[in-house]
């Protein structure tokens, strides 16, 4: 049996490509060799085995690794016999303590002079703990056994190359193995740094590793690919367009669907985000990744060799850092919530990166989580930097007039309210303010708008926006007015949509 050795990971999304190197020790003409180093994971359809000149690979075939060796099946039932006398001397030991238990009961006993039963009360506790010590240290010892008994029993199961091989003359030749591994992927992380306004975005972009072949991958040469091979076996086709005519079909009722969203989950403020996170410490300089592009995909080529620990909660390395500049923004809405929130609007196509979570790092403090999307369709997207404290905000509505229009046999209902907001800081800031009114989806309905404050109006959502800039100390007011007109005698309903 060929051992092998892990000395290379290519890490993709959902997979890696895995090398293994090993020696074989073979003889002129025919070999039969068996190599190890297989998971259960692996997809056997995508082993390679490279041998060294001088050797030609005449066949190749799996087997399980009890087939060939007996040190495992000899393993697993030793550790197997080594249970049963922990699982006896456990049953051992609770009928001991039951029996302890059940002889310092003397209320039937006239045997027993009451100095002799005072001694064994008195002993009971010592002997008890005692119990209790050898109890735990064999459970203890059983959990160890039984972790054993499940990597043996899983060594056992695992496959093995079963190969014929030619060699020219006898001799150790070196040989490669390769293989694509299922237990194993990684996914970015960003940390996104703000400094102030007047300078850019710091990124650091990281990995997380994961694999779970039971193996610690040690010292071993790592490349991360942003993607996966052959998503698809399929070219797209182009398809054929059909057209017909058919007869308009009654409309069937349709239904509103109302949804509540809070700013701060709209603009991922973070708010919730535990804040015990080293968040004043800077994250130290590590080497960086060589980056490079193959035909499909970006590769990160990690400096040295790192050692990737099978079950951890990930195994962190630092691909990238780099600065992007962004527009910063003050923006509320203060019919959802009454804060304002600082943002940056970052272009799509300035983000060199695939989307991830990110952790944001306002002037080194820790300011919560959020997900960059930079695949999105738009031109550019926004990250949040959390609740800027430099602005207050209110919404005031007065109170709404109802009506009757004689004249044209309608309901008017006019609505009013007064937004506000204070710079409490020392300088100018601009601050994008967004409201809305409504907008009539049937021609009975109408809507007057009478005051905007000079905000700009979409006429197709109702959404009114105002950029303000807010003069230190100075409180900036904003107010909206309008009415609605419908016919008597009939209901009006308002849905909210996002």
């Amino acid at each position: 049996m060929a051992t092998t050795t892990v000395s290379k990971v290519q890490v993709y999304r959902n997979s890696a490509l895995v090398t293994r190197k090993g020696t074989l020790q073979l003889k002129a003409g025919a070999n039969t060799v068996y190599i190890s180093g297989l998971t259960e994971s692996t997809d056997l359809n995508s082993v390679r085995l490279l041998t060294a000149t001088g050797v030609t690979t005449a066949d190749i075939n799996f087997v399980s690794a009890a087939s060939v060796s007996t040190d495992e099946r000899q393993e697993t039932k030793e550790v197997e016999q080594k249970i049963e006398t922990v699982n006896f001397k456990i049953q051992t030991i609770k009928q001991m303590m039951e029996l302890r238990m059940k002889n310092a009961n003397f209320q039937n006993r006239k045997d027993v002079s009451v100095d002799d039963q005072e001694k064994y009360m008195a002993e009971l506790p010592g002997h008890l703990l005692s119990y209790h010590d050898r109890l735990f240290a064999l459970e203890d010892e059983k959990s160890k056994l039984d972790e054993a008994l499940a990597r043996h029993q899983a060594a056992e199961r695992e496959n093995v190359i079963k190969a014929e091989l030619i060699a020219e003359a006898e001799g150790e030749y070196p040989f490669e193995i390769k293989y694509v591994e299922f237990s194993a992927n990684w996914f970015p992380l960003y940390e996104v740094r703000y400094s102030s306004d007047k300078e850019p975005l710091r990124v650091i972009m990281k990995a997380r590793v994961n694999q779970a072949t039971r193996e610690d991958w040690i010292d071993v040469k790592t490349l991360l690919y942003t993607g996966n091979p052959s998503v698809s076996n399929e070219l797209p086709k182009v398809r054929r367009k059909e057209l017909g005519l058919y007869e308009d079909m009654p409309a069937p009722p349709r239904f509103a669907s109302v949804r509540a969203k809070s700013c701060a989950n709209m603009l991922g403020a973070g708010a919730a985000m535990d804040s015990c996170e080293e968040a004043m410490v800077l994250a130290p300089v590590m080497p960086q990744a060589t980056v490079s592009s193959e035909e499909t995909m970006t590769v990160f080529e990690l400096p040295g060799t790192k050692d990737i620990l099978s079950g951890s909660d990930g195994n962190i390395a630092e691909l990238s850092n780099f600065e992007i500049k962004a527009e910063y923004r003050l923006l509320t809405v203060p019919a959802v919530n009454d804060k304002v929130f600082l943002s940056a609007a970052v272009k799509t196509e300035d983000w060199p990166f695939p989307a991830a979570n990110a952790k944001i790092y306002v002037k080194d403090a820790f300011a919560g989580e959020v997900y960059v999307d930079p695949e999105t369709d738009e031109d550019e997207f926004e990250l949040s930097l959390g609740a800027d404290e430099r602005v207050n905000v209110s919404r005031k509505e007065s109170p709404v007039k109802i009506s009757t229009v004689l004249l044209k046999g309608q309901k008017k209902k006019e609505c009013e309210y007064t937004i506000k907001l204070r710079n409490t800081s020392g300088d100018d800031l601009k601050v994008l303010v967004k409201d809305s009114v409504p907008v009539s989806t049937d021609k009975s309905i109408t809507v007057d708008i009478r005051e905007l404050s000079k905000g700009e109006k979409d006429d197709e959502t109702g959404v009114v926006k105002w950029n303000i800039t807010a003069k230190p100390g100075e409180t900036a007011e904003l107010k909206v007015a309008y009415s609605i007109q419908w016919p008597k005698g009939k209901k009006i309903t308002e849905n909210t949509r996002y």
